[in-house]
This record gives structure tokens, sequence and C-alpha cells, in this order.
């Protein structure tokens, strides 16, 4: 007869606790593709900042849809390592993470291609899912050089 270690309560919660995350991280931005993400919405709260600041309503205009563009990129590069914390332990987790990444940003940009104020954009897929591999390559890398542990004393 097998017997199975006891399992706490501590350690299903936090298995549980990262898929909420990133269920909740998928909610979020479904959220943000309908128009309260739109641009005219965000260019409506940064560019006066910005203008403030000293930039010319021009450069702050550039300056705009630099930072959401970076914000594309950080937002599923973040998303895939959430997503690899979850899947963690699991045979091909960087892949399954990937993934994740693609069928959100495909759905993203669908849900956006309908939404007032939207337009779903092919380049945005392409820009999230490079940033979420990127993120889970570097991921990959810093697992890969990172130093063993060390041995048990021989007894």
């Amino acid at each position: 007869m097998r017997v199975s270690p006891p399992s706490s309560a501590a350690s299903r919660r936090v298995p549980r606790l990262w898929a909420f995350l990133v269920v909740g991280w998928i909610v979020a931005t479904l959220a943000l593709a309908t128009s309260w993400g739109a641009s005219p919405r965000t260019r409506a709260w940064l560019t006066p900042r910005l203008v403030s600041l000293g930039l010319n309503p021009e450069a702050a205009a550039v300056t705009h849809r630099i930072v959401r563009k970076c914000g594309h990129a950080l937002a599923y590069a973040a998303f895939a390592l959430l997503a690899l914390a979850a899947l963690r332990g699991r045979p091909r987790a960087p892949g399954q993470a990937l993934s994740l990444a693609l069928g959100l940003a495909v759905l993203d940009e669908s849900v956006q291609s309908v939404s007032v104020g939207r337009g779903g954009s092919p380049f945005d897929v392409l820009l999230d899912v490079a940033a979420a591999a990127v993120a889970l390559a570097l991921a990959g890398r810093r697992v890969r050089s990172a130093p063993a542990p060390p041995e048990p004393p021989a007894t």
C-alpha cells in the first residue's frame, strides 16, 4: 500500500493563489481591452501631464504611443512570468505559459476589434508574444545559471 505524504492546507493554497492571480490578470486585461483602455482615454490623462513637464504636444503624443506599446510589452512579459509561476513544477511549463500569453493576446486583440474606440492589431499580438517569450527565456536563463544547491554532508 502506497502512503502519500500529508498535504497541508498552506501547500494547497499557494497553487490556488497563483491560479487566482492569473485569472485576475486575464480579467483585468480583457476589461482594459474595452473602451476603458482606449487610446483617447489614456491620451486625455497622460498628454496634459507630459505637456506640463515641458514636452510640446507633438512630442507628448509620440510619448503616449510609446508608453502604450511599452505597457503592452511589459504587461505580457509580467503575465508570462506569472503564468510560469502558476505552472511551476509541471513539465513544459514555459511552453504552456507562452501558450497562455498567446491565447490572451489573441483574445485581447479580438475584444479590442469589437470594442468602441478600439481596434485589434496583429502587430500587437506579435509584440505581446515576443515580450512574453523574452521574459520566459530570461527567466529560464536565470534558473539555468543559478548555482546548484550544496550537497548534504556524507555520513
